[in-house]
């Protein structure tokens, strides 16, 4: 019943006296049920970059219903193990974006030969927004000032801090933290590492220097004014 190589023997069933007159000897034979060709299919997926390993045990199989003989089904496969393969190589999990391949084993399957088309599963970077923020500050002579960056969209702190934590370090362009002279100065964050699992749009930011404003006495009258240093 089962595919596999089988030993055959033979035997008389006549009496003794039948083959007095021959020193019979048997030769065992074999017989052998090839595996029948069974075709499969993994599923396929494309998802967006989350932080967490993808289960490709969801992608799931299909076997094609008419390679399978007396009434089988594909539970007779038993037991599956889903492999997970970026280019030629197999790696542990799937969790960073890329293109993976994904196969499969069936543990208990003895019967089929499987024809197997593999799955493929697509992982997009995830799309975030980035503005980065400088607080206005009066001119002293000095360079530097309070300059970070915000997430646009997220509130979830927790989630904030995991994005930050992967992007890394990170500076700013056009020389805004050495600027000293008053005026307004538009900048870009710009991260050290690369990361592939973020696709970044970057905001402009705005970086306000004000000039000082100085006190004085006119001659004539004796009034105080306030006036701003010429930029």
């Amino acid at each position: 019943k089962d595919a596999g190589t089988y030993t055959i023997s033979a035997s008389f069933a006549a009496t003794e006296a039948a083959y007095n007159n021959y020193d019979v000897s048997f030769t065992e034979g074999t017989y052998t049920i090839a595996r029948k060709t069974l075709g499969v299919s993994v599923g396929n997926a494309h998802i967006v970059y989350s932080g967490e390993a993808y289960d490709v045990a969801n992608l799931g199989f299909t076997a094609n219903p008419a390679d399978f003989v007396n009434g089988e089904t594909a539970d007779v496969l038993g037991a599956t193990v889903y492999q997970i393969f970026v280019g030629n190589t197999a790696v542990a999990e799937a969790r960073n974006a890329g293109s993976y391949t994904i196969g499969i084993l069936f543990l208990d399957n003895n019967n089929y030969e499987i024809v197997l088309t593999k799955g493929s599963l697509t992982i997009s970077p995830r799309q975030i927004t980035v503005t980065p923020t400088a607080e206005t500050r009066v001119s002293d002579g000095t360079a530097g000032g309070n300059f970070d960056y915000v997430i646009e969209g997220i509130d979830d702190v927790t989630e904030i801090n995991h994005i930050r934590e992967a992007l890394g370090s990170y500076t700013f362009s056009d020389n805004v933290l050495e600027a000293t002279a008053a005026g307004t100065y538009t900048f870009d964050v710009i991260f050290k590492y690369e990361n592939s699992n973020y696709e970044i749009t970057k905001n402009k930011g705005t970086f306000v220097i004000t000039a000082p404003v100085t006190t004085g006495t006119t001659a004539t009258t004796g009034t105080t004014v306030s006036t701003s240093a010429a930029t």
